[in-house]
């Protein structure tokens, strides 16, 4: 299973998740397969809306979970329609979600708990 977490930065496991998905700098994607990491930088951030939205590009790298302190509505319709399960952070760095994970102990997320707008 792929799960993507926004984070503040590219640090690995130690990485801080970022408090919401839009703004967040990059994302890690981790493998709970071969528990291989990765970082994907959020390149749409800065170039306004010129470049694919990060939903676009997080299904495209073929993840099967998201797990978020904050996110809009839509883009919980949207993962949710492709069958990507929004989870609430309870983390501070990608290795306390990760173990959260594994322990199933991390909220799912519906639509009607998404932010309503850029000051929630």
């Amino acid at each position: 299973m792929k799960i993507a977490i926004p984070v503040t930065g590219n640090n690995g496991l130690q990485s801080e998740v970022s408090e919401h998905f839009g703004p967040a700098p990059g994302f890690i994607i981790y493998n709970d397969e071969d528990s291989s990491v990765e970082y994907m930088e959020h390149q749409s951030r800065h170039a306004g809306h010129s470049h694919k939205p990060p939903v676009d590009i997080l299904l495209e790298k073929g993840i099967n979970a998201i797990v978020v302190s904050g996110i809009g509505r839509r883009a919980i319709g949207r993962l949710g329609a492709q069958g990507v399960t929004v989870y609430q952070s309870s983390g501070e760095t990608v290795q306390d979600v990760i173990d959260l994970f594994s322990k199933s102990e991390l909220k799912p997320l519906s639509e009607a708990d998404g932010c309503r707008g850029h000051r929630h």
